[in-house]
């Protein structure tokens, strides 16, 4: 402990003093170091000191109730090993148990070399606590925490407010572009299949006519939760907009593509959809591509999908269009070949 101009500092270069009375300090020093002791544990953020043997000095209150510390352990001098071995052991961290081990050992890391990264811990009971290390002159450490739990959850908010359709709760458009790139990426690099679904309900602009733009949207809903139930959980659904729906499926051929719009198709046509005591019967229309040579980008695939689409409406609706060939004309230019689009409608057993 050193004393300047009347004012208590601790001394980081020496062990075991930081915040703890010496037996050669006066009267007034010890009262001096117990304002420093009762501001700091006045303060909103936990403190822990650490000395540069590795050894807890200090943990102020906000602290101890943060991870459940009792004084008299405070005052035991836990080394740094124990102090995050009472957390774990107390069931704090709310980390999957075949994690734990790996990430106690990290966290005393990160103490012992002074990272100054902040990191948030979950905890058990659903708070978010943000911890930062501070390396300290003469070897010593200050870990100070900080509870960020409304942050977080804000911060959570407010990426399901830009990436979610507000009125369905599916992938907007442009999340959907997002993951829907990652997927190209990927199907590219490994050589997998990669299948996209475009769906329309039919005649929807009928059903706000008679019924409303409620029952518009409840459409919409519906079919959105139709889609969520029956799709995989690595497919990748979105609204585009309107009454337009996509359903992206990596690892999936035309035959598995096919076989989920026709599912979908006849569970959707099997709703007794009503609204206000008036009823109207749901058909889709729905186009699939296939990620193939000659398609450089999600956005052509949209675009084939798009226009097989276009061909499913233009066959009467209620059907689903589908081929090999990708006919539109950025592909024609560059010379490859044409086929009839295949159409597969609902037959009476569907």
């Amino acid at each position: 402990m050193e004393k300047q101009s009347g004012a208590i500092q601790f001394n980081t270069n020496v062990p075991g003093l930081l915040l703890r009375p010496n037996a050669g300090e006066t009267g007034q020093q010890l009262e001096e170091l117990e304002v420093l002791r009762n501001a700091i544990d006045s303060v909103e953020q936990g403190i822990v000191l650490i000395n540069d043997g590795q050894l807890v000095q200090f943990v102020n209150k906000k602290a101890r109730g943060i991870w459940g510390l009792s004084s008299e352990q405070c005052r035991g001098r836990l080394s740094v090993v124990d102090y995050i071995g009472h957390v774990r052991s107390a069931g704090l961290y709310d980390v999957p148990n075949d994690e734990i081990e790996a990430y106690v050992a990290k966290r005393v890391s990160l103490i012992k070399v002074g990272d100054p990264t902040p990191i948030d811990i979950p905890v058990s009971d659903g708070r978010t606590i943000r911890a930062q290390c501070t390396a300290l002159t003469g070897g010593g450490r200050m870990l100070t925490y900080t509870d960020v739990t409304d942050l977080v959850q804000r911060a959570k908010q407010q990426e399901v407010l830009a990436t979610t359709d507000v009125l369905t709760g599916i992938h907007n458009r442009r999340h959907f572009v997002r993951l829907a790139e990652a997927a190209w990426t990927r199907s590219r690099r490994h050589e997998h299949d990669l299948s996209l679904l475009y769906i329309d309900i039919d005649n929807f602009k009928a059903i706000n006519d008679a019924l409303g733009h409620d029952a518009g949207d409840q459409a919409i809903i519906r079919v959105a939760q139709v889609c969520q139930a029956l799709k995989s959980s690595t497919d990748i659904a979105g609204r585009m907009g309107g009454d337009e729906f996509v359903v992206l499926m990596p690892g999936s051929g035309i035959l598995a593509a096919l076989s989920f719009a026709e599912r979908l198709r006849s569970a959707v046509g099997r709703e007794r959809f009503s609204f206000d005591g008036m009823r109207a019967h749901l058909t889709l229309s729905i186009g699939i591509a296939q990620a193939a040579v000659g398609l450089n980008c999600v956005t052509e695939l949209l675009r084939v999908a798009d226009a097989r689409l276009l061909q499913a409406k233009r066959a009467g609706r209620n059907c689903t269009a589908w081929g090999e060939a990708y006919c539109y004309p950025p592909l024609r230019r560059h010379g490859f070949p044409c086929r009839g689009v295949e159409i597969r409608r609902r037959s009476s057993r569907d």
